[in-house]
């Protein structure tokens, strides 16, 4: 069972870890707003990861393997929802004031962004349904099962989320506001660049 878990952990932590839409608008978060923003977005995070493991507890892994339909639908959602973050993300800057203070979203709005980002990124999707049922023994409480690895992939979501958190404070206070703005374009256009990727994913599929 300690080398299942080591396994696991250490897929999710590669996966978690990759660059991607969640760990992009955590340091966003933590530039914009600091440790408490910061918080949100990753709480955001968090629950997207349960609610994945739940929807693969519950056999909707059986219907996305079956139907290419919904799983083309999930990126084409998910590439949209990422082009309007980017979107967001580039207009943010120009709400820095001339001191260097900027308008921050909500604990609320950071949380949503983070929540919906993660769930319409397939990446996510793509790590629990092919990873996560090896894992998995059918002799065994598969309830039991899947609590021990959803806390397990939470706790090493929340520690990486909170690592590029914290890049993104110390790249505020150590940054003029230009090289901020910079940040936030930057973050920007990589988004733009994983909806595209996403769109250009889902068209063999057609």
């Amino acid at each position: 069972m300690i080398a299942s878990l080591a396994l696991f952990a250490l897929s999710a932590a590669v996966v978690v870890a990759v660059p991607g839409p969640t760990t992009l608008l955590a340091m966003h978060n933590g530039a914009s707003g600091g440790l408490c923003l910061a918080a949100c977005g990753v709480a955001g995070a968090v629950l997207s990861d349960l609610l994945l493991m739940a929807a693969v507890a519950a056999g909707i892994s059986a219907l996305l393997a079956t139907s290419v339909l919904a799983f083309v639908l999930i990126q084409y959602v998910g590439a949209a929802y990422l082009a309007w973050l980017a979107f967001k993300l580039w207009q943010h800057p120009q709400a820095i004031a001339p001191e260097g203070q900027a308008a921050t979203p909500s604990c609320f709005h950071a949380f949503a962004r983070s929540l919906l980002a993660a769930l319409g990124n397939p990446k996510g999707w793509l790590f629990f349904l092919a990873l996560l049922p090896p894992f998995v023994h059918p002799q065994q409480n598969l309830a039991t099962q899947y609590l021990r690895l959803a806390l397990l992939f939470v706790v090493i979501d929340a520690v990486l989320m909170s690592g590029y958190a914290l890049v993104g404070i110390y790249a505020a206070r150590g940054l003029s506001p230009r090289y901020v703005q910079l940040l936030h374009r930057g973050a920007a256009l990589t988004m733009l660049v994983l909806a595209v990727s996403l769109l250009l994913y889902a068209q063999p599929h057609r």
